[in-house]
């Protein structure tokens, strides 16, 4: 396994002085395909990792796209904060930090976390009770009016999306028209509230995409994705590409609640928008790139040398609870790192931009190409450990095991969050839903 990474790593480097403008994107592109399809082609129980490698092929791509902008001479007005002349570097700093995660990741086969674990019985009335919750909690929107503190709160908000997951995959592994009735409803109802109250186009997505995830995995089978029940749902996947921009467009212009549906019913209308954000005009394949950011990383440090761990030490007093420090100021990598790169001022209230440092972009600002590869390997091997903590394709139905394994899948394929500090939220909601287990189990 190790042999395979380092091979890769070779060719990165390799084909960085041999053909520095589109090399290293093609040669990433090319191991993540090839790992996805050895997969596919395998049990199909798709870990972590996977899901890591299939949101990466799809920015690998959105990234040659960008390159291939530039290189015809377009300007990138869309990412003003970008040193297009560092892209080849940026393209072999995003190649071999993802390659030194997955070398981490690989490195050893049987490491794992104490197991998250909490048994239940799978029947009807669990199956029922799930989707009672889970439209419930979609629809808290209009019910809950306070907020818990910390990773309590996250998990509330993520209950709804592993009820629709659950659900899913459960009619694609047993293709009964009742559970499909259940999880389509209750993708509906998470929508639904995404729609009204969220302001990340993102959340709006979700809920489609974690069913189709669902449908798949339990189905374990391609073809069952070409079941004539599935068309609406691709349908409306395929519309939300167009009103992707639609919204970026308008969401500062519209409230939440029911009146934004009144709202963007009259923007549609009389077909005006106000565009607000420079970037607001991109497709959701063009925001998928990340070369943008990471060649203004490099900038960076051509211009002030690595800094050292200095993004990073604000991630050490992360563990202390606000009630302890109530004065504990607020962690925003993605704000300070905006600064940096002068695309970001400060407001009334707070910053008006934040954009994402990505993991080995991060890890290479503080500590250069040893801190990528050692960092990288680090990553990896502690993904490894959270996965193997949630027994995911276990016959036992782990209800917490899966709540914290989709949590897992999804962040992966979206990109591993934006900077280093999605580990300490990994390790905060982990740690939670161990004490949870430990406690039930007790009581069981």
């Amino acid at each position: 396994m190790a042999l395979k990474h380092l091979i890769w790593i070779a060719i990165h480097v390799f084909v960085y002085f041999w053909f520095p403008t589109y090399g290293c994107t093609l040669t990433i592109f090319g191991f993540l395909l090839i790992e996805l399809l050895i997969k596919t082609r395998g049990d199909r129980k798709f870990e972590l990792i996977h899901f890591y490698y299939l949101g990466l092929t799809v920015v690998s791509l959105a990234n040659l796209s960008i390159i291939y902008r530039h290189e015809s001479g377009n300007y990138l007005i869309n990412f003003p904060y970008a040193e297009p002349y560092l892209f080849p570097v940026a393209s072999l700093v995003f190649a071999l930090g993802n390659q030194f995660i997955g070398l981490g990741y690989d490195l050893f086969q049987n490491i794992k976390f104490p197991e998250i674990y909490l048994k239940v019985k799978q029947n009807q009335r669990v199956v029922d009770w799930i989707f009672y919750l889970t439209v419930l909690f979609a629809l808290k929107g209009f019910w809950l009016f306070f907020s818990f503190p910390g990773s309590i709160q996250m998990v509330i908000e993520f209950f709804p999306i592993v009820g629709v997951f659950i659900l899913s995959r459960l009619a694609g592994k047993y293709q009964k028209s009742s559970l499909f009735v259940k999880a389509i409803i209750a993708m509906i109802a998470v929508t639904f509230n995404a729609l009204l109250f969220a302001y990340l186009r993102i959340e709006m997505l979700l809920p489609i995409l974690v069913f189709l995830i669902g449908f798949f995995l339990g189905a374990g089978s391609f073809s069952k994705l070409l079941n004539v029940k599935l068309i609406p749902v691709f349908i409306v996947f395929a519309l939300f590409y167009s009103f992707f921009e639609f919204f970026g467009e308008n969401r500062s212009q519209i409230g939440v609640g029911l009146d934004r549906v009144m709202q963007l019913n009259s923007a549609l209308d009389s077909n005006t928008s106000v565009l607000i954000e420079e970037d607001d005009n991109l497709s959701a394949f063009d925001r998928s790139s990340n070369i943008a950011q990471i060649s203004a990383i490099c900038g960076l440090v051509v211009e002030n040398g690595y800094y050292q761990g200095t993004s990073v030490t604000p991630l050490l007093v992360a563990f202390i609870p606000r009630f302890l420090w109530p004065e504990k100021p607020t962690i925003a990598l993605g704000v300070w790192f905006a600064l940096q790169i002068g695309a970001a001022v400060e407001t009334e209230d707070w910053y008006n931009n934040s954009i994402n440092m990505t993991i080995p972009g991060q890890l290479f600002l503080d500590f250069g190409w040893s801190g990528l590869a050692i960092g990288g390997i680090i990553v990896g091997v502690f993904l490894k450990l959270l996965w193997g903590s949630v027994s995911f394709y276990d016959k036992r139905f782990n209800l917490l095991g899966t709540y914290f394994g989709v949590y897992l899948l999804l962040t992966a394929f979206l990109g591993l969050g934006a900077d280093l500090q999605i580990l300490i939220t990994f390790l905060s909601i982990y740690l939670l839903l161990l004490f949870m287990s430990i406690i039930l189990r007790k009581q069981e």
